[in-house]
């Protein structure tokens, strides 16, 4: 079981950090007043909202993520657009497991692993495939009435409900 907790505002820039850092220790105050041993995930948008270019962004990631975990995070949690190389510097300088996301610069898991990337997190990826599916059936459907993709594919109705037992 976790918290997300993350410093991106709707208006695209990012909260104040001393306010991330006071959530953060709360969470961790809450944590030991209840003994349930949730993971604490802080999350820095400095890159999802791309707020300063990717050199800046690198140095506000760095400064929140070792601030977040030295007030107690468990895992940090950068999303966003960065070179492969960024993604090394980010692991190594923040001092606690590092989260990043999916991205085509980002997909190297063996290398990402090999410096020591503690989670790769797929984002709203599969659900986008997903419904670049049903549109693409849709489609066909509709313009050319072929209904044998739903006809013959190999997932029976019977094993789709396994997926949901229990």
């Amino acid at each position: 079981m976790g918290v997300n907790i993350e410093d991106g505002c709707s208006d695209g820039s990012l909260s104040p950090l001393d306010l991330q850092l006071e959530k953060i220790q709360a969470l961790v105050a809450l944590k030991e007043e209840t003994g349930i041993p949730f993971v604490i995930n802080a999350r820095t948008c400095a890159f999802w909202y791309d707020v300063a270019g990717e050199e800046e962004n690198l140095s506000i990631a760095i400064e929140r993520g070792r601030a977040f975990a030295q007030a107690g995070a468990d895992c940090v949690f950068v999303p966003g657009a960065m070179s492969l190389a960024t993604a090394k510097t980010l692991i190594q300088e923040i001092p606690c497991p590092l989260n990043l996301i999916l991205t085509p610069q980002t997909q190297d898991i063996q290398t990402l692993n090999q410096a020591g990337l503690a989670r790769l997190s797929l984002g709203s990826g599969p659900v986008r495939a997903t419904y670049q599916g049903v549109i693409e059936l849709a489609q066909k459907i509709q313009q050319e009435q072929d209904f044998t993709a739903l006809l013959q594919t190999p997932l029976t109705y019977a094993k789709a409900n396994e997926y949901f037992k229990e």
